[in-house]
């Protein structure tokens, strides 16, 4: 907790959207797996469709690869804002790990 506290605002958010992309994966794939895994594997529709077929016989994968890809289609924009917080962070820190912050780091006594 206290790592968050240190955090700077852009840090905050970053996390805060982290979790909420996460959570709705997870979300997402609860929702397909339920019902990919209430098909009937004997229908018409998983026996003669292609798409169909392999949601039906691999409901756990098929359900990973659906939650991804609405999550990609629904939530570009949050996902698009994460990704710049992001770069912007990881340059941040990079200037700043090349910045000597001590004296005696910069040759200065």
């Amino acid at each position: 907790m206290r790592k968050f506290q240190a955090l700077t605002l852009l840090g905050k958010v970053f996390v805060v959207l982290t979790i909420a992309i996460l959570g709705t994966l997870i979300a997402l794939y609860v929702f397909q797996l339920k019902d990919a895994l209430s098909m009937d594997p004997h229908s018409f529709n998983c026996l003669h469709d292609s798409m169909m077929s392999q949601i039906c016989h691999d409901p756990y994968g098929s359900s990973v690869s659906w939650a991804v890809i609405l999550l990609i289609v629904l939530g570009w924009p949050v996902l698009a804002v994460w990704a710049v917080l992001g770069v912007v962070l990881l340059v941040r820190r990079k200037r700043s790990s090349k910045r000597p912050n001590t004296p005696a780091a910069s040759g200065i006594s």
